[in-house]
């Protein structure tokens, strides 16, 4: 198990060096920049998986450092030093899903403890197969795009948003759209209408269900909409591809 270290001052990275007991925190090597720049090029490497990191550089902000490392699908633990005492500091720190956010000076007791949890938790995720980290792990895309599928298949009778999606993976609306539409093909939208619309098609053959029911049961509250959307996809009404393709018994 690894960790970065990031911070400007550099005295900062050589207390953390020398007063944490890292071989007791499981931690096999202590990587450190003294800037976003140094750090982006050490996780690039995708050999870190716990990171501690000053919330306000001189060259940046650590948040935007962790919100990089999540756009690019990196799986690394977070734990942010500050002197700043800022309310929004520590509410974009919790959107952003960071593991902890220690005030400076530092009680290195329990800053050892927070990443005593983090590595723990790191090699949790290495074991079960979520964790690693780098452009290397060609199976965290697919990864990715597997939840959101699975999702969608499971929801597909909800109003399921991108926010919705990027929250349960925890990355960037915007980017999951990318990883997505990359890994199958298609937008997220046309997912979601494909998957209602093939369902409503078994019904309308199956079932004497009526086709406002459908269009409900498929996830459209709108039934004006539903046959919009099924003529524009199928050529055909919902009613006249029933009388088409109804399937008939015996």
């Amino acid at each position: 198990m690894n960790i970065l270290l990031v911070d400007d001052d550099e005295n900062v990275i050589r207390v953390l060096k020398e007063k944490l007991d890292w071989e007791g925190l499981g931690v096999g090597e202590v990587f450190s920049a003294t800037d976003i720049h140094q750090a982006k090029e050490i996780l690039r490497n995708g050999s870190v998986q716990v990171m501690v990191c000053d919330i306000e550089l001189s060259e940046g902000r650590g948040l935007d450092l962790l919100e990089w490392i999540q756009q690019e699908g990196f799986d690394v633990q977070t734990i942010f030093l500050t002197c700043y005492e800022q309310c929004e500091y520590a509410q974009r720190a919790i959107a952003l899903k960071s593991r902890n956010y220690f005030m400076k000076p530092l009680d290195y007791d329990k800053l050892e403890a927070g990443i005593s949890e983090a590595v723990q938790t790191a090699a949790e995720r290495v074991g079960t197969g979520r964790g690693g980290a780098g452009p290397g792990t060609a199976e965290k895309p697919h990864a990715v795009v597997a939840i959101i599928r699975d999702y969608l298949d499971a929801n597909y009778q909800s109003d399921v948003s991108r926010s919705d999606l990027a929250e349960l993976v925890y990355l960037n609306p915007d980017y999951i759209s990318r990883l997505f539409k990359k890994g199958t093909g298609i937008s997220i939208s046309s997912y979601l209408v494909g998957k209602r619309l093939d369902l409503a098609k078994g019904l309308l053959e199956s079932t004497d269900l009526p086709v406002n029911a459908i269009s409900h049961r498929v996830g459209y509250e709108n039934y004006s909409y539903f046959c919009r959307m099924f003529k524009e996809n199928t050529g055909c009404t919902p009613n006249e591809y029933r009388k088409k393709n109804r399937r008939r018994e015996g």
